[in-house]
């Protein structure tokens, strides 16, 4: 009988019979140049190997399945060994968030020389993973960027892993970053420290010329520098931002001090609220007194920073204060530059407009409505919108505010059952206007009637028609004091009567009360 096999790997190998009968020895063959090789035995039950020539070239090499047993009636001719592939698995942990430049390699090394390399990049959860990977020795290497491994940004832990690969998926291979790398150059050597995010100081002794330091703490860093006999300058001598592909952006807030504001006001922090373009609230920022700044051409100037991604866009609005109003109300802002930003236009805090008015005679509770009298450059006022609502005081007086000076303002008066009328752009007289109820009843009292057609006349041409309820109920109100005629009409049986009811004479003082009508 003939037991022929298959192997798809072109280095040198040979395969093996094994585990056969009693009287049957072990056997073995070299693979041909097309990989195949082959044994001609008796009857029974084997085992078959691909086996690597131990050789340099091949001493790595591994098959899959690792063997496989075969009962031998006939012949068996499609016997296959292949070539082992197996994967290797990863993890980044990043400081910050991890970013998608990040790049492993895979080099591949046989006899002390490199061979070929692969490379990957992250995926969405940090990991990573090589396909495919045949057995044997391989160097894997990680960089922040494409950049070459001596220029990398970020320092690690280690940034290069020696891997055995076998015929077993390889996992939980972690590069961790230890930080990131900053340069200084310096003419002599010296003692300094770098005062950290946390207020903790971080002790260096720097040589002279070039070198790379590996600051393990992300955010803003100054570098101070000590040598008693060489001055390098006002300490802090450098600003050192190492957050990944983050940009400082600031603004400015000018309080006008000319503007009668109060001490209260001034002491207490402005806060500036930050949204993303389609609204969604991003950050609430504190601001600072700067107080260099302050106190030139009558202002206090309060400053505010963000860092932030490249591409973002920003909505800045100072948050309400009482009696203070922001010229303009917000700024949007686009962090463009692959560098240093621009300022962020600054913004001034000022005493608002306030608007005092009274209704005569004293009347309270009545409802006030200013009005943008034009399109305002500094708030987002139209001509025509409502830039606040209040009410009258016990006294008819009322205090609207704060606005914004740069447009005038309308105001309106309203209060139900009362007439109101301009007498001044923030007075207006009130008039308290009447009510007539009609109770209309058949000969029964308990009888319903159908609706009746209610018409009241009076003077000056007032005239107004409308049905009661079912019941015989209706009420005439919002009626200035004057003479009013009243006449009820009722259809029954399709035949039209005229029911005179009652003729309604004298001032609408006397009418606060009518008598039930009877037809």
């Amino acid at each position: 009988m003939w037991c022929c096999s298959n192997s798809n790997s072109k280095l040198q190998s040979h395969g093996t019979l094994t585990h056969g009968p009693e009287n049957v020895k072990p056997q073995r063959k070299i693979v041909s140049e097309n990989g195949r090789f082959c044994f001609e035995v008796s009857t029974g039950e084997y085992r078959l190997s691909a086996l690597p020539v131990d050789s340099e070239g091949s001493s790595n090499l591994l098959f899959s399945p690792g063997y496989i047993d075969v009962n031998v009636k006939c012949p068996l001719l499609d016997v296959e060994f292949s070539q082992s592939q197996v994967n290797v698995h990863g993890k980044i942990l990043c400081k910050e968030k991890c970013n998608q430049n990040i790049l492993l390699l895979l080099v591949r090394l046989a006899g002390g020389v490199e061979h070929e390399t692969k490379t990957t990049s992250l995926e969405q959860d940090a990991n990573f993973v090589f396909t495919k990977v045949f057995p044997g020795k391989y160097r894997l290497e990680v960089k922040s960027s494409s950049k070459a491994p001596a220029n990398d940004d970020w320092c690690w832990d280690e940034n290069t892993l020696d891997v055995d690969v076998a015929n077993d998926d390889v996992t939980n291979i972690v590069f961790v970053q230890k930080g990131y790398w900053i340069e200084l150059v310096s003419s002599h050597d010296t003692e300094a420290y770098i005062r950290q995010p946390d207020s903790s100081k971080l002790e260096l002794l720097i040589k002279e010329g070039s070198q790379r330091i590996c600051i393990e703490t992300p955010g803003q860093h100054e570098l101070y520098l000590v040598n008693s006999c060489i001055s390098f300058g006002t300490s802090p001598i450098v600003l050192v931002h190492i957050s990944a592909k983050k940009y400082l952006v600031r603004g400015e807030i000018h309080v006008d001090i000319s503007s009668p504001l109060e001490e209260i006001d001034l002491l207490e922090d402005i806060v500036v609220d930050a949204f993303k373009s389609n609204g969604s609230s991003i950050d609430k920022i504190s601001t600072m007194p700067v107080f260099a700044k302050s106190y030139q051409n009558g202002i206090t100037v309060f400053e505010y920073s963000t860092w932030t991604d490249l591409g973002e866009d920003f909505i800045f609005v100072p948050r309400e204060r009482k009696k203070i109003l922001f010229y303009p109300s917000r700024h949007q802002f686009s962090v463009s530059a692959n560098g240093c930003q621009d300022a962020v236009p600054s913004i001034t805090a000022k005493m608002g407009l306030y608007l005092e008015g009274s209704v005569s005679p004293a009347t309270p509770d009545v409802h006030i409505t200013i009005l943008a009298a034009g399109n305002s450059k500094y708030a987002m006022l139209k001509k025509g919108d409502i830039a606040t609502e209040t009410k009258t005081n016990s006294d008819g007086s009322f205090f609207a505010g704060p606005l914004y000076e740069d447009i005038g303002y309308e105001v309106e008066a309203s209060k139900a059952g009362y007439h109101l009328k301009q007498t001044g752009p923030y007075s207006f007289a009130c008039q308290k206007l009447g009510q007539i109820l009609v109770h209309i009843y058949g000969e029964n009292d308990t009888e319903m009637l159908p609706a009746v057609l209610l018409s009241l006349s009076g003077e000056g041409g007032y005239r107004k028609n409308s049905v009661s309820g079912s019941g015989g109920t209706f009420s005439f109100d919002n009626l200035f004091p004057r003479s009013y005629y009243l006449r009820a009409l009722l259809k029954i049986n399709l035949l039209h009567q005229q029911l005179l009811l009652m003729s309604i004479l004298g001032s609408l003082e006397r009418l606060s009360s009518v008598q039930p009508l009877h037809c």
